[in-house]
């Protein structure tokens, strides 16, 4: 399961996953999410997190979510939901590490293809360039 590194990871300790629990709703993958593990999706949810990313994250169908939304809002303290800037700060650092390694891919990619080039070229007897000229 995909789980972003956040601020909010640093608040509450990791969740371990329990399959024989009978409480919670059961995920796309079929296992039982525990009351604290909904929370902390209201939390992030009401900290400005989309829906849709929520969804993708923990592997739940968004109207799940927004199901623990519904339920879980009233009970949530405003001092618990962590500040928007948080969020914002930790979605910019994590575009900018996909972008360099974006950029390294295709710059290792180039690399590739040149060294194939000049290996072909090395095979060759006479290469298709002049050599000499004088």
């Amino acid at each position: 399961m995909y789980k972003l590194l956040s601020p909010l990871m640093e608040l509450e300790p990791p969740y371990t996953i329990n399959y024989t629990e009978n409480k919670g709703e059961m995920t796309d993958m079929g296992r039982r999410m525990k009351e604290d593990e909904k929370r902390h999706v209201v939390k992030e949810a009401l900290a400005g997190v989309k829906v849709g990313v929520l969804a993708r994250m923990y592997d739940l169908h968004p109207e799940t979510v927004r199901n623990y939304i519904r339920e879980y809002r009233d009970s949530i303290a405003p001092e618990d939901i962590p500040t928007t800037d948080e969020h914002v700060q930790e979605l910019q650092r994590l575009q900018a590490v996909e972008e360099r390694f974006e950029k390294a891919i295709k710059v290792l990619g180039e690399k590739e293809l040149e060294i194939e080039i000049l290996r072909e070229l090395l095979k060759k007897q006479n290469p298709a360039y002049v050599t000499n000229l004088k």
